[in-house]
């Protein structure tokens, strides 16, 4: 997979005053992939890991923070989340609220924490490389059934 940087328009939520808002930051795209990571510029102390986020870019989204500690395995990490999605997160933001409500928001998520656990302690093991073999990536657009179930 090819990554690029760009520019990421981040959407924050500020639920005390119930107002959303965006701000331009730098992130590095996986290309051909809805997905980007960028710094955690927003960590809740106590709870938030240093590190990385990964965002969903159409919406702004911010789908998970993680301690990875290195742009390699942060890279390794969103390769294998991209294969997660059948659209591989290339969705625009009314799709991706209908596919992912919140209880298969929270699976999601879980596979997720899963991916990076495994890559986390995979680069405690050895060093990581780009040539690491990932998962075939899956290519779509699927459809998918009418209650916003992503199917696998």
């Amino acid at each position: 997979m090819q990554f690029a940087d760009i520019t990421l328009s981040l959407l924050i939520i500020d639920p005390e005053q119930e107002t959303t808002s965006c701000v331009s930051i730098a992130a590095t795209q996986g290309e051909g992939t809805g997905l980007a990571y960028h710094l955690n510029l927003f960590p809740v102390p106590g709870r938030d890991p240093g590190g990385y986020c990964l965002t969903h870019i159409q919406s702004g989204y911010q789908l998970c923070s993680m301690s990875l500690s290195s742009p390699e395995q942060v890279q390794i990490f969103l390769e294998r989340v991209a294969v997660l999605d059948p659209d591989q997160w290339r969705m625009d933001l009314p799709t991706f609220k209908k596919r992912y409500p919140a209880r298969k928001h929270a699976r999601m998520i879980a596979q997720i924490t899963e991916i990076s656990t495994a890559v986390l302690s995979e680069g405690q093991a050895d060093t990581l490389t780009s040539t690491e073999v990932l998962p075939v990536a899956l290519r779509g657009p699927f459809p998918h059934p009418a209650t916003g179930e992503a199917t696998r």
